[in-house]
């Protein structure tokens, strides 16, 4: 083909594909246009998307958890819901939100913070205004899919009223747009928990329940006399013998002389006219002169013409007057007719100042609300409004020189710069038009308030909350380079989250502005025929002046001090204001100096300064409102304790409201308030926590001086700040009833304010109170329905009398309140005697015994629970599930006196409800509480359960009552096993106690409602049934604790120690028996006797070494010193081959290393050498005629051990060592002699890890086996996954197990504790390099698939972490559950999810990282040989732990195999894989058989890899004996491990005293230890663990034992360390010691005696070997030990008295004896026998070589000898091997 051919086929070909791409294009095109999908996802964000997004962005915001931070911070949780059905993309939008609290405050608001876990960014933008965007990796969010974000914020939300609402959406160059679901009711998320509603864990306060209010609400109705006038006249006198007379329409008003302008008012509020000429039946206004008060009136009726006549001697006065007139008559819409009897009336207000502040700057309030507002206070007296017009959210009048105050002040955007307007803060709407009073309407205001008698006192915050003066002032040269005032030295951010709030007090522009608009106000005043009087500037910040010292205004003027410039501040302010006329008004920390007195107030210049006290909390300097009064001032009390009604009407979250001085204020709470002795209003703490006057005032009074110039108290003024004020509705919500305590409080004083004792003042405030809350109710309320206001309607009171009866209540007397019970449908009125026919109070609960049990009464034997609802006419079966789903409360509601709104809906519970306690309750339950823990029966069900007693007895001086808190313990076994599982608990039978099973070892007794009660002295005894037995006192576990939601958990204090004193004695056989044919009990001291006393003593060392060599001849006749005089003369020599153990023996024997030296005399020669085949064998020559001594190996292990050797023999005689001659040749019987250390139940430091090492090279020992997994903690750094050790690591009490896994086995439930703990790499290293340098390899284990819950855990936290920011992928990655299986375990250890499932590949992906990171950390230390997997056994991969997992179905139906015969080999295989090809896998036994059949030993991923096997599980019984046998005849190499011989948690002996486990054998000692024959392992089948003889048919049933073929693969031996009974060092190295060095002993040397055929001989050699091993334990080696301070176990002693003489022994012949024949007080040594001629109690113990340490104290009489002495000694030879085995005889 031509070229030409071949370019126009290639030609049409390009065309051909170019049309298809294009085609393809054109089907599949995207675009921008929102309206077109698909939007292609490189467009921008456009207004049409960004309005989607507000339209259909659901928005719920809550409060997730305020106590785990203490208060300091909280969680908020944002919920972010695509309610539509376009995809919103998480592309570069930013939400902006309102907080009260700094969100993220370790990040902001410093700079932006990049949560990484939610792939969301945060800035905080200016004051509560922030903003959360998409970061890198934020995932769109789909249709009808949800994202969750959760971040930390400052302080505290209790209140659905914290979450400010209008969130908005904004994107570059987009106008901003209103999210409209952060406008509905549902924005709020709920608050319905403790942790949600308490601030900090000592928050006494808890939402009020029904019966709460019933308890505050309760009066007694009692008749009062006097008027229904509210506030309170002064004298009221009243004649009821001449009858009634009634004002109705017929009459008419006179107007007198200066009167006629009140009588108008009159004429309007009545509706009655005016005439100038009056005769009878008509209202009188009358002018008088008098020597009274300025606001001074009366009021006289007349019954025989009638009249009523309204004296006073000024305007104000009349006024008054008029409003009581209005309040007596009753005037409501619905009447028109008032009957009065005869009266006379006197009255005149308490203070002259009865005040009101509103805030109308965080939120506006409009010219027609302040003008109703001022009326509304008026009609009850109060005078003053100090109406705050200036703060840092706004500007709210008119000052037409800086137009831009209102411009831009006064108007709310989104303005980032914030030159046009300021940024929405508190919940404002993204956009609004300036909002402000312009002249008229302040002018109008003014005059409204003149003709109410109220004066209006303007507020403009200076020189602080001026961030809006600021914005608006900066944005008039926003053009210019004009610098308004220099910056301060530091900023530091507001309360209020505003950075740069203040005015430079050192600037002139300051006092320009501060003159202008003082000026204009003024001008405003006097136009309004008002003149300014008083102008308040704020001033609660003036103590922050110090940020001002180094600015460049403040140096200019010389101003060095904080107190330097608050003087000028002060001056040049007054100035300006005295220039105007007025009166320097302010707060009152604001006139406080540098040392917190008061400045001079001659300062101010003004005539009058008036102090506004508000601060009174109890860490406040409360008391600096007597010290201004004394010092001059005015002060006017506003206390933030009981007048601030911007806070809530009660600490419900329902309520609206800040809190962050006092949790609530209601109206009897401001009632209650007395004026004239401030320190009595600071009642409580800010935890609610009752305060008395000693604690708050100091023992002499300091704290609290008294005030000398009382009339300096000017009067006093609620406050009402407008954060959350967004409506006239909610304004008068918050005002009202309160308002009426205040102007009650203002105006009258209540004569049990001057009673001094305490009780007679409240019970007459409280009878005050009831005639207050009377009036209100009966008619107030109604006047304010008919004017329109929104006053709060207080839920009801409700209580049962618990049974039938109901009764409710109201804050106020005569409201109605109605009742649902059936979830609101419908609603009744609650008659006054309510019998709740239908709904029982209480569901009784009983428990119904199996028949022919052997105890009917006890509880653990129930087969049934029943309930009866009808007081116990019918029972009915409870099931296993039970909700109670028909048992509802009943709900509650209040209507308002007009009967047209309603309270809030509220719930009542006739059971009551459980009180929520905080941690202050917490603690003082726990210290009441003195547990006793008492085993009762093992025997009571043969061997299946045993029954014990807790009881609670209480130490304290209250009642213990039932609430919602939980007293946590620890069981090994698993409670009511007949009953489990009980997930909604088990019922304690007559206990009103609930048990519960947390997990694992940790369960919790919940208190019943309402019958749990302990009064003080007394006790409550529960009887618990648990499975299989326990007959040790360590099967009881410390550290039972108190918890309750949200708070810290407290120990019981008598559960703390160590010592289990809280567990009561073993003192019967049914306690210490596991069955009824339990041949073991307890030893007594004659026991003891007899069992050792065939082994003597021998006063010395026999064995020159321990473990015993192989071959060394040995002569101590003859020896070598080294040390002393001759050291000079001694020196090493090694080549260089031995560098290691060169050091170690010129450390130990203090000599040179001289490696130039010729070979001679006086020389430690160190040669290596290839004769010499075991790489850990050695010889030893130690010729003391040529004075050398010459150690051989052929590798470095070698020489280690002959080092060992020769430091071992080597006698340390004052500064000389005596070596004696030594040859000969040793080397090990096994390569593995291991010990197994569980550091995962309980943690165990590094340097104790180091310290088991070193006793293993000092014998020989050299593997530890570390156990760093379990199901109780995850102990090793994985970098890769964190949470294995941030939570896997932890134990402590956080139910969620979001921060740490739940407290198990004794374990504390607050950290640091004895479960918690891990080894960094840096720390594993460090024990690697340790054990390196001893020869020891560390051999780590990672438990798997069971035994893992602490890895499953941290896994599943992982997989929440990534989830968070929809990151599916990764969050499964190392995923070790399958979250959709439900198929039901329960592990032996009582675990229900702790076994890794093997059909996740996501499982092998996590072992494979733990590996490799093993892997490298052994690098260049100790290169990984062996990783110990665990290994599933045959509970862990059964069927019934996967029949219900999917994962596992399609693996079974993908790989063509069923899990009961495949899926053990599938996950061994699959862990095999996982490891590097050089890299020996080792598991526990149970991996490698099936039944008794082994593995395939070359399967698919075995391959050639050696394996091996841990033989363990040989309870003899069993059949499992020969298990070993079967793993080497199939190639596997095996470490024989039985638990039976070689497993050290289990005890010493069969005493409840000793420490340990007892599962496989009921005891290990030392001598059992020593007697093991490795060789012949079914030689050590002696006992069973009931402790009857066993025959060979016991152990090799059916197709008996299999004999070992192939010994090769026995490579060693290993002694087993768990320690879930070993929570501390100490105990660790007790059961470790002296068991260790008899495992070094059988593991190092083969004994003759082993290969000895005849039993009774062999046993004969065996017993001469011990004797041998223990006497010289007793003088050599302890003492070892004892330097070491490792401390090991001393046996206790034997004891007998014979013929009056008292004889004695031990386990470990040689071991010092002491006695105390004086109750303990003193000890000496017992030499040998000693006569006993009386009863007399005699006390014996063994002691350590070094006398610093003791055994168990052992008592013994001649009575108690004697009775023993028949059954102990008299046994024949052929009993001997019980006696070994340490069986007790005496039945």
């Amino acid at each position: 083909m031509c070229d030409s051919m071949r370019r126009g086929i290639l030609r049409v070909v390009v065309l051909l594909l170019a049309s298809f791409v294009q085609g393809s294009a054109s089907r599949n095109a995207t675009s921008c246009d929102w309206n077109n999908p698909p939007i292609s996802p490189d467009c921008p964000i456009s207004q049409a998307e960004l309005d989607y997004m507000a339209d259909n962005l659901v928005v719920q915001v809550s409060s997730v958890d305020n106590l785990k931070d203490d208060g300091n911070t909280h969680i908020m949780r944002i919920r972010l819901h695509n309610n539509g059905t376009r995809v919103m993309r998480g592309k570069a939008w930013e939400l902006f939100f309102h907080s009260f609290f700094m969100v993220e405050p370790d990040h902001l608001p410093q700079k932006a913070f990049i949560d990484d876990d939610y792939k969301v960014k945060y800035r905080h933008v200016t004051g509560s205004l922030f903003s959360i965007s998409p970061a890198e990796g934020f995932h769109d969010i789909l249709p009808n899919s949800t994202r969750m974000v959760e971040h930390k914020a400052k302080n505290w939300a209790v209140s659905k009223s914290d979450f400010l609402p209008n969130w908005y959406l904004k994107a570059d160059n987009l106008e901003p747009r209103l999210i409209k679901s952060t406008n509905s009711s549902q924005f709020a998320g709920d608050i319905s928990s403790a942790k949600q509603w308490k601030r900090f864990k000592y928050d006494r306060y808890n939402p009020f329940t029904s019966q709460d209010r019933y308890e505050r609400f309760y009066t007694l109705y009692a008749f009062t006399n006097g008027p229904s006038v509210i506030p309170k006249p002064k004298n009221f006198f009243e004649s009821r013998s001449f009858g009634e007379f009634t004002v109705d329409e017929t009459w008419t008003i006179g107007a007198t002389k200066g009167t006629r302008k009140i009588a108008k008012l009159l004429s309007r509020e009545l509706d009655l006219p005016i005439k100038d000429l009056i005769n009878g039946r008509s209202i009188s206004l009358r002018l008088i002169d008098n020597n009274k008060g300025p606001e001074w009136y009366a009021i006289e009726s007349n019954i025989n013409a009638p009249s009523i006549v309204i004296f006073a001697n000024s305007q104000a006065g009349l006024f008054y007057g008029v409003q009581t007139l209005v309040s007596l008559l009753d005037r409501f819409k619905h009447t028109r007719t008032k009957s009065l009897f005869p009266f006379y009336l006197e009255d005149e207000p308490r203070f002259e100042y009865r005040g009101l502040r509103l805030d109308v700057v965080r939120h506006f309030r409009s010219k027609e609300e302040v003008k109703r507002l001022i009326e509304l206070m008026s009609m009850y007296k109060l005078n003053k409004l100090d109406l705050m017009l200036s703060n840092d959210e706004g500007w709210r009048i008119d000052i037409p020189s800086f137009p831009e105050l209102v411009q831009v002040g006064a108007r709310r955007c989104h303005d980032i710069d914030e030159t046009e307007c300021l940024l929405p803060q508190i919940g404002n709407p993204i956009s609004s038009p300036p909002e402000y009073y312009t002249a008229e309407d302040y002018i109008e205001i003014l005059q409204h308030a003149k003709e109410r008698n109220v004066e209006v006192i303007p507020e403009i915050n200076f020189p602080g909350h001026a961030y809006a003066i600021k914005r608006a002032i900066e944005s008039r040269f926003k053009n210019s380079n004009r610098t308004l005032w220099s910056p301060p030295e530091q900023a530091p951010i507001s309360a209020q989250m505003f950075k740069d709030n203040m005015l430079n007090p050192c600037s002139d522009m300051t006092y320009e502005i501060l003159k202008t608009v003082l000026n204009q106000i003024a001008a405003y005043h006097m136009q309004a025929g008002t003149p300014l009087k008083h102008f308040h500037t704020g001033g609660d910040d003036n103590y922050s002046m110090d940020r001002w010292v180094n600015s460049e205004d403040c140096v200019k003027r010389n101003m060095r001090s904080a107190q330097a410039i608050q003087n000028m501040f002060d001056d040049r302010v007054s100035r300006l204001i005295e220039g105007v006329g007025a009166n320097v008004s302010g707060f009152a920390d604001g006139f406080m100096n540098e040392e917190r007195a008061p400045q001079d107030p001659r300062l101010f210049r003004t005539p009058e300064v008036t102090a506004h006290y508000w601060n009174n909390d109890f860490t406040a300097d409360f008391s600096n409102v007597y010290q201004l009064a004394n010092a001059g001032y005015k002060v006017v009390l506003g206390p933030v304790s009981h007048l601030y009604f911007d806070h809530p009407y009660e600490p419900n979250p329902e309520e609206n409201g800040l809190y962050w001085a006092t949790r609530f204020t209601d109206t009897r709470k401001v009632f209650s308030f007395e004026p004239e002795n401030i320190y009595r209003a600071i009642q409580v703490k800010k935890t609610g926590e009752p305060i008395d006057q000693k604690e708050l005032c100091g023992r002499y009074s300091e704290r609290c001086p008294p005030i000398q110039r009382p009339e300096n108290i000017k009067g006093m003024e609620g406050s009402i700040y407008g954060e959350l004020i967004r409506s006239q509705d909610m304004m008068d919500y918050m005002l009202f009833p309160r308002l009426l305590g205040l102007a009650e409080r203002a105006w009258h004083k209540g004569a049990w304010e001057d009673m001094e004792e305490d009780n007679k003042r409240k019970i007459a405030m409280n009878d005050d109170w009831q005639r207050f809350a009377r009036i209100v109710g009966s008619k107030e309320l109604k006047r304010l329905d008919d004017l329109g206001v929104m006053y709060r309607i207080s839920p009801a009171g409700a209580k049962s009398d618990g049974i039938k009866r109901m009764y409710t209540n109201t804050e106020f007397p005569n409201q109605i309140v109605e009742y649902s019970t059936n979830s609101g449908e419908k609603w009744r009125i609650v008659p006054k005697d309510w019998l709740m026919k239908s709904y029982n109070s209480r569901i009784l609960v009983r428990a119904v015994p199996k028949v022919g049990r052997i105890k009917a009464n006890t509880d653990h034997l129930t087969e049934r629970m029943e309930y009866s609802v009808n007081q116990g006419k019918t029972w009915r079966l409870v099931p296993d599930t039970w909700p109670i789903a028909s048992y509802n409360p009943i709900l509650l509601r209040t209507r308002s006196a007009d009967g047209k709104r309603l309270s809030r809906e509220t719930e009542f519970d006739p059971r009551g409800i459980n009180p929520i306690p905080n941690q202050a309750d917490v603690e003082k339950i726990a210290k009441s509480l003195h547990v006793t823990y008492e085993l009762e029966d093992n025997l009571v069900d043969q061997e299946n359960s045993f029954l014990f007693r807790v009881t609670l007895h209480n130490t304290g001086n209250e009642t213990l009552k039932y609430g919602n808190y939980s007293i946590y313990m620890y069981n090994i076994r698993l409670l009511q096993p007949n009953q489990s599982p009980y997930p909604n608990g088990y019922k304690l039978h007559d206990c009103s106690l609930w048990l519960h099973h947390v997990g694992g070892s940790l369960y919790r007794l919940d208190p019943e409602q309402p019958d749990f009660k302990i009064p003080p002295g007394q006790s409550l005894s529960c009887l618990i049934s648990g499975k299989y037995w326990q007959v040790s006192r360590t099967d009881s576990m410390p550290n039972w604790f108190v918890g309750a939601e949200g708070m810290d958990p407290v120990v019981i204090g008598n559960t703390v120690s160590e010592d289990l004193n809280y567990v009561s004695k073993f003192d019967t056989s049914n306690k210490w028996k596991r069955y009824p044919d339990d041949q073991y009990n307890p030893y007594s001291p004659p026991t003891r006797y007899g069992i050792h006393k065939d082994i003597a003593d021998r006063g010395l060392a026999i064995k020159p070494l321990i473990p015993s060599p192989k071959k060394l001849l040995i002569d101590r006749n003859k020896a070598v010193l080294i040390g002393g005089r001759s050291n000079r003369l001694w020196a090493i020599q090694s080549d260089g081959n031995f560098p290691t153990a060169a050091r170690d023996l010129a450390d130990h024997f203090r000599l040179q290393i001289n490696a130039n030296r010729p070979r001679g005399s006086y020389v430690i020669q160190l040669e290596k050498t290839e004769e010499i085949r075991n790489k850990e064998g050695y010889s030893i020559d130690v010729d003391p005629i040529s004075n050398k001594i010459t150690l051989k190996s052929r590798d470095d292990p070698g020489m280690f051990y002959a080092v060992q050797t020769i430091k071992a023999l080597a006698e340390e005689e004052g500064d000389v060592f005596v070596l004696p001659e030594v040859n000969g040749y040793d080397e090990p019987r096994f390569p593995y002699r291991g010990m197994h250390l569980d550091v995962a139940r309980n943690f165990q430091p590094k340097e104790e890890v180091m310290k088991i090492l070193e006793l293993m090279a000092k014998y020989k020992l050299n593997k530890l086996h570390l156990h760093l997994t379990d199901d109780e903690g995850w102990r090793i750094e994985v970098p890769e996954l964190p949470e294995l050790t941030q939570i896997g690591s932890q134990r402590c009490f956080d139910l969620e197990e979001e921060e740490c896994i739940l407290p198990q086995i004794g374990s504390a439930p607050l950290r640091p504790n004895t479960g918690t703990g891990y080894y960094t790499a840096e720390d594993y290293r460090d024990i690697l390099r340790y054990a390196a340098d001893l020869h020891i390899e560390i051999i780590p284990e990672v438990n798997t698939p069971g035994h893992s819950r602490a890895a499953i855990v941290a896994m599943e936290n992982r997989y929440k972490r990534f989830m968070k920011s929809e990151n599916e992928e990764e969050a499964k990655r190392f995923l070790l559950s399958d979250m959709d299986d439900t198929s039901y375990f329960l592990s032996r250890q009582t675990y229900k999810n702790n076994v890794m499932s093997p059909c996740l590949p996501t499982t092998f992906d996590f072992l494979e990282v733990v590996a490799q990171t093993l892997y490298v950390m052994h690098q260049d230390i100790q290169p990984l040989q062996t990783m110990h997997f665990g290994g599933p056994g045959g509970e862990d991969l059964s069927s019934n732990v996967w029949n219900n997992s999917k994962a596992c179905q399609e693996l079974m139906d993908t790989l063509g195999f069923n899990i009961a015969d495949d899926l053990k080999s599938h996950f061994v295989d699959g862990l095999a894989q996982k490891l590097p090809p050089e890299v020996t896998l080792a598991v526990w036994e149970d991996a490698l058989l099936d039944e008794k059949r082994p593995l395939y030993r070359f399967g698919k991923n075995l391959g050639n890899r050696e394996v091996i096997g841990y033989a363990w599980n040989n309870i003899w019984e069993h059949g499992n004996g020969d298990n070993a046998h079967i793993l080497a005849n199939n190639d596997y190499k095996v470490v024989i491990s039985h638990a039976t011989d070689l497993f050290f948690d289990h005890p010493s002996e069969p005493d409840p005293e000793e420490r340990g486990y007892y599962w496989a054998t009921r005891f290990t000692n030392t001598r059992k230890v020593f007697g093991f024959t490795p060789a012949r392992l079914l030689d050590n089948a002696q006992l069973s663990g009931k402790g009857i003889p066993l025959t060979r048919e016991d152990i090799c049933p059916e197709f008996g034992c299999v004999e070992l073929t192939e010994p090769s693969n026995v490579i060693g031996m290993q002694g087993q360390l768990w320690t879930e009974t070993m929570r501390y060092p100490d105990q660790l190295e007790y059961m470790a010691a002296p068991r260790i060095l008899a495992l070094a002993e059988r593991a190092w040397h083969k004994a003759d005696w082993e290969d000895i055929d005849d039993k009774i001989t062999r046993d004969r050699a065996r017993d001469r070997d011990w004797e041998e091993f223990a006497n010289t334990l007793a003088y050599r080696e302890l003492a070892k030990l004892d330097k070491m301070n490792f401390r090991y176990r001393i046996p206790p002693p034997g004891a007998e008295i014979k013929n009056q003489v008292l004889h004695t022994n031990s386990e470990i012949p040689g071991l010092p004896i002491e006695i105390s024949l004086d109750n303990k007080r003193t000890w000496r040594r017992l030499n040998g026998e000693l006569p006993v001629t009386d009863n007399k109690l005699i006390h014996l113990r063994t002691t350590s070589p070094d006398g610093r340490r003791y055994s168990r104290i052992v008592t013994v009489t001649p009575a108690i000898s004697s009775a023993d002495e028949n059954s102990v000694y008299r046994m024949n030879f052929l009993d001997r091997f019980l006696k070994y085995l340490g069986r007790s005889l005496i039945q």
